[in-house]
């Protein structure tokens, strides 16, 4: 297929491309959208033109004649060289050469298109400039609690205890929604090919019609990202150092350390979400981390004194629709400390068995 070998010159000047991105219709958004997902060696340039597409503005949309023309060369420079190179090959076979045609259709094919594109892209920042500013919803949970929220296009989203999640009242040509804080779990439907998008922090989550599990949380040092079914593409910042693209299937998560911006992803046989089946699980997990999961599921504080906040030792278990003290009573035998819950004011306070 002829874009696997293209660069960013090559999709700015592709008809196809440029239509799909200004007039996205099922047809072409299903086309492109399985491309980029089986794709991945280009996926980054393509990405990247779509972005200077969807960005023009409409200052930059009425050049002068010599800022047109230098915007062109540039584009175009690409194109010329390899020109060049024929050329040269036909010189020293002594054939005529074609060059300045073969130019001048590139440039004249070259012109229309962009004029197209700026012309269109006037029209439609003035629909724009006309249209209402989108509403954004935000929704927030409250430790001890869990939501279930239908999306405009019946998506749904399922916030886990202490998360917050923000999306437009109305989907457009874009469907956006933002993870403020915590963990969600989303389970996207197809919409005429119109990608999902979750933005948190500063990574990216598209997809068509899938479902995955974000987690989040401001408190922690790593987004996660588990998909159980489809197909996800995450990405963070383009403006990092150490940028990336990765694409997930089912039963792969990926971690992303924010403070660093490096990744790992692994396949993980028989994945499952357990706070989506209200399970509680820990697997070599510290005391602290104990604690915040448990102060989000229960809504109740924990106090333990200073000389013992890091009790040694890992913590397993696996604790399914079960009460505060339950959970408690297991974590009390294997890390030998006490407890006692003050309903009243919904706190726990923690001792160390002597």
């Amino acid at each position: 297929m002829k874009y696997n070998s293209y660069d960013i010159e090559d999709f700015l000047l592709d008809p196809d491309f440029i239509d799909w991105v200004k007039e996205p219709d099922e047809e072409k958004s299903s086309f492109f959208h399985d491309w980029l997902l089986t794709n991945p060696d280009n996926l980054r340039e393509a990405l990247l033109a779509k972005e200077m597409l969807l960005k023009l503005r409409a200052e930059k949309l009425s050049p002068s004649e010599e800022e047109f023309e230098e915007s062109l060369l540039k584009i175009l420079s690409h194109k010329n060289q390899e020109s060049n190179r024929h050329s040269e090959r036909d010189v020293k076979t002594n054939t005529v050469t074609r060059k300045q045609p073969i130019w001048k259709w590139i440039s004249v094919a070259a012109s229309v298109i962009l004029c197209g594109w700026f012309l269109w892209s006037v029209d439609k920042e003035q629909e724009l400039a006309k249209a209402p500013a989108p509403v954004w919803i935000t929704k927030q949970v409250p430790f001890g609690k869990k939501l279930i929220i239908t999306l405009p296009d019946k998506s749904k989203i399922r916030l886990n205890s202490g998360s917050s999640v923000s999306y437009q009242k109305a989907f457009t040509a874009n469907r956006q929604v933002r993870l403020l804080n915590g963990e969600a779990f989303f389970e996207v439907r197809k919409m005429n090919g119109t990608p999902f998008t979750v933005q948190s922090g500063d990574m990216t989550i598209t997809v068509v019609g899938t479902s995955f599990n974000v987690r989040s949380f401001s408190d922690e040092d790593e987004i996660q990202v588990a998909v159980m079914t489809g197909k996800v593409i995450t990405a963070n910042s383009p403006e990092k150092d150490n940028s990336f693209v990765a694409h997930l299937t089912p039963n792969e998560v990926i971690r992303y350390e924010k403070n660093t911006g490096n990744y790992t992803k692994k396949h993980v046989p028989n994945l499952n979400i357990p706070w989506k089946n209200n399970t509680i699980l820990f697997k070599d997990a510290s005391l602290k981390h104990v604690l915040s999961e448990l102060e989000r599921w229960y809504g109740y504080s924990f106090e333990i004194p200073k000389e013992q906040k890091d009790l040694p030792g890992r913590i397993n278990g696996e604790y399914k629709g079960k009460s505060l003290a339950e959970v408690l009573d297991g974590l009390v035998f294997s890390m030998k400390f006490d407890y006692r819950i003050d309903h009243k004011n919904k706190k726990v306070f923690l001792s160390k068995r002597r």
